[in-house]
């Protein structure tokens, strides 16, 4: 749907991206759509999209004003969800086209200012609804294939940096944690730092490595699956692609830890 506004005619999109896989597009771009066809198809993608996926409504714009951008063509985006986290971009402001038209940096912006908090608990509410799944069903998985499908199931559902924030959440601050660093090392990634009762689970911490283990192995199981598909391994070497996915894996955790220290800025090193 296109908007004619004063200064030039917009219509605004929804995209994602994925940061495990260089930003690439997570989904396919939705675009043309209405201000209310745009939150509701941000909406739905911040409950389906991983935590690891960047979703982002913003605006396409067209304008005759060339003394204001002399490409006549332009595009800012409004509202991204990061990380689960919701926050306004401010990137209008940089354009002189968006930032003196009054339907995009008023009326759009207040819309999406006061929308702010009840996506927030919308992308919250899945994170909780994990939780709530992994306490109501851990007493019946006894057994690793139970825990393997069941973790399957939640990865695919709720992708899998959600389901390592809700098992690292369950294990913060137990001592017990302490004597499996290969897995509290998997988890933390996905961590805010901060104990957030919201997403408790009620399971042991026998229970909760149990699951972390059975997770780490689907996550294996799809770098395999990756390196497979792009020719990178030979798909009948067995031991070649768990060795490669290992390495892999663990690439992908020393980058996050560069990232973290500040050492290199977020997402710039390819793996």
């Amino acid at each position: 749907m296109i908007n004619h506004g004063n200064i030039c005619d917009f219509s605004f999109y929804v995209r994602a991206f994925d940061t495990k896989e260089h930003y690439r597009n997570y989904g396919q771009p939705a675009t043309e759509l209405s201000l209310q066809q745009a939150m509701r198809e941000f909406e739905k993608r911040c409950v389906e999209n991983p935590i690891s996926v960047n979703t982002v409504l913003g605006v396409n714009f067209t304008t005759k004003r060339r003394d204001l951008e002399p490409a006549g063509v332009g595009a800012a985006d409004l509202m991204q969800c990061v990380n689960g986290r919701l926050k306004l971009s401010e990137d209008y402001k940089l354009s002189e086209v968006l930032s003196r038209e009054s339907l995009i940096a008023i009326n759009t912006v207040e819309m999406l200012e006061r929308e702010r908090g009840r996506l927030q608990r919308v992308s919250d509410n899945a994170t909780a609804k994990c939780a709530r799944l992994i306490s109501d069903n851990i007493s019946g998985l006894d057994s690793p294939d139970k825990i393997s499908a069941f973790m399957g199931e939640m990865a695919e559902e709720f992708g899998t940096e959600r389901c390592k924030a809700v098992l690292a959440n369950a294990l913060h601050g137990q001592e017990s944690a302490e004597g499996r660093s290969d897995l509290t090392d998997y988890l933390e990634n996905s961590f805010s730092g901060e104990y957030d009762k919201r997403f408790n689970v009620f399971a042991n911490t026998e229970q909760i490595f149990g699951l972390a283990e059975a997770l780490r192995e689907y996550d294996l199981s799809e770098i395999e699956s990756k390196l497979v598909r792009a020719g990178l391994v030979n798909g009948d070497d067995k031991h070649g692609i768990r060795d490669k996915a290992n390495a892999v894996a663990g690439e992908i955790e020393r980058h996050n830890d560069l990232e973290d220290s500040g050492a290199v800025a977020d997402d710039q090193l390819e793996l």
